[in-house]
């Protein structure tokens, strides 16, 4: 007897992270099995915390297109290196550079084939371009594949948007110094990571997150300690809760439920 058709293409049962996050976004490029491990994450946090993790990636996906357009508008930035992408969603990155700067260039980056099948579409417009690296953590490689495609004589702006969360604080600390170390006079770098100031809450989220692969509830410190080792003064000059980014620099590690912190790191 054949298996009952689920309507899913075949391989869709595991849940995947890119596509977890999408259903979080209101997205459409996800299946059942990431829309139940969404739910799992999200009843987990709510018994917890005050804010949902589907309100945490909403936020995280806020600043990070507010922080593009910030770049390209106040600092005069005309290209965009957005590491870890993920599935395409509007507004797109390319989109909230081009509204501070109309001809920005665009490179999308991740590790996932499945992001790159969706990214790669994006290619039919000028300026963009989709790479496929297989470790983000490597900065060498990364940089290697997009040299021919953004000037780094020029300033510049990485974006880094929850993509440190998958690595321990000593390996996300190599990889923002070494893709600093590439970056000009007036290149800047976005930071941004989902934190529970439970240490023991976080642990269990961690578990819950490791069928995807792996995540870490960096502090607030740990955080501070990235834009430290790219040497990158910060703006406001301090680690913030990104829900009142740009407009009042405060901090909420106080708080024991789910925040994002982070923000822009300049390179003088």
């Amino acid at each position: 007897m054949q298996p009952a058709d689920s309507g899913e293409p075949a391989g869709m049962s595991v849940p995947n992270g890119p596509r977890v996050k999408d259903y979080f976004l209101g997205g459409k490029d996800n299946y059942a099995a990431d829309r139940a491990k969404a739910e799992d994450l999200e009843a987990a946090a709510q018994a917890h915390s005050r804010t949902s993790i589907r309100e945490m990636v909403r936020l995280n996906r806020a600043f990070t297109l507010k922080a593009v357009t910030w770049s390209a508008s106040m600092l005069g930035i005309g290209q965009f290196l957005d590491l870890g992408c993920g599935l395409p969603s509007r507004p797109s990155v390319h989109e909230a550079a081009r509204d501070g700067y109309p001809d920005a260039r665009v490179v999308y980056v991740d590790s996932d084939p499945l992001v790159m099948v969706h990214v790669a579409a994006l290619q039919n417009g000028p300026g963009l371009a989709a790479v496929q690296a297989d470790d983000l953590a490597d900065p060498v490689p990364v940089l290697r594949e997009v040299r021919e495609l953004l000037d780094f004589t020029e300033p510049a702006c990485i974006v880094l948007g929850g993509v440190l969360s998958g690595m321990d604080s000593g390996a996300a600390r190599k990889a923002v110094a070494g893709y600093a170390d590439v970056l000009a006079p007036g290149s800047a770098m976005v930071i941004s990571c989902a934190v529970y100031g439970d240490p023991e809450f976080g642990e269990r989220m961690a578990d819950l997150f490791g069928g995807d692969g792996r995540w870490f509830n960096h502090t607030k410190d740990d955080i501070a300690s990235f834009f430290s080792a790219g040497e990158l003064r910060l703006v406001h000059g301090l680690v913030m809760d990104l829900r009142c980014w740009p407009t009042c620099p405060v901090t909420a590690q106080d708080e024991p439920g789910g925040m994002v912190l982070g923000g822009i790191g300049l390179v003088d």
